[in-house]
C-alpha cells in the first residue's frame, strides 16, 4: 500500500500543480488583455489630444514688421504756452470751466508740470479726462481729486505733466 499511496499522492500533487499552473496562465491571459485594452484606450486619448492640439491655430511668426510708432510726439523743448492752449481748447470743447491753471517748475529733466483746478458736470469732467488721455500731445494725469461742487457739478484738482526731449537727445 505504500507505493500505491505514494503514486496517488504524487499524481494528486502533479494534478494540483497543473491546475494551479493553468489557473495562473488563465489569470495572466485576462490581466494582459485588460492591460492591452487600457493601453489602446490611452493611446487613442493621446492621439485625440494631439489632433486637437494640431487644430489649434498657432499664429505664424510675423516677419520683420516694423513696430508702430507712438501717436505721441515729444517736443524738442518745453512749450508751456502751447500746452496751456491745448488744455484750454480741450476744456472749451468738453464744457469744463477752469478756476486756475498754473505751470509749476519740475525737477525732472524733460518734464513740465501743471496744476489745474476747475469744475463741470459729471459728463463734462469725464469727457475732459478722456480728451486729455486721447490728445496727440502727451499729457499725463499724475494725480487728481474730484469732489462734489453744488448739486450737479463736480470740482476737480489735477496735477498734469507734459514731456519733451529737454535738450538732451
Amino acid at each position: 500500500m505504500g507505493i500505491k499511496d505514494k503514486r496517488v499522492w504524487i499524481a494528486i500533487g502533479v494534478g494540483l500543480l497543473t491546475v494551479a499552473q493553468i489557473g495562473l496562465a488563465g489569470a495572466a491571459f485576462f490581466v494582459r488583455r485588460q492591460t492591452d485594452e487600457h493601453l489602446a484606450t490611452e493611446q487613442q486619448r493621446i492621439a485625440d489630444g494631439e489632433a486637437r492640439l494640431a487644430d489649434v491655430a498657432v499664429p505664424e511668426p510675423v516677419a520683420d514688421v516694423e513696430a508702430p510708432s507712438s501717436r505721441w510726439q515729444l517736443l524738442d523743448e518745453p512749450d508751456v504756452a502751447g500746452s496751456m492752449q491745448v488744455l484750454q481748447a480741450v476744456g472749451d470743447t468738453t464744457r469744463v470751466v477752469f478756476d486756475r491753471v498754473k505751470a509749476a517748475q519740475s525737477t525732472t529733466a524733460g518734464k513740465q508740470t501743471f496744476q489745474i483746478v476747475g469744475r463741470g458736470d459729471a459728463v463734462a469732467v469725464c469727457e475732459f479726462l478722456a480728451a486729455i488721455e486721447q490728445n496727440e500731445r502727451l499729457i499725463v494725469i499724475e494725480s487728481g481729486r474730484l469732489t462734489p461742487s453744488g448739486e450737479d457739478a463736480i470740482a476737480f484738482d489735477l496735477a498734469l505733466a507734459t514731456y519733451h526731449h529737454g535738450g538732451a537727445r
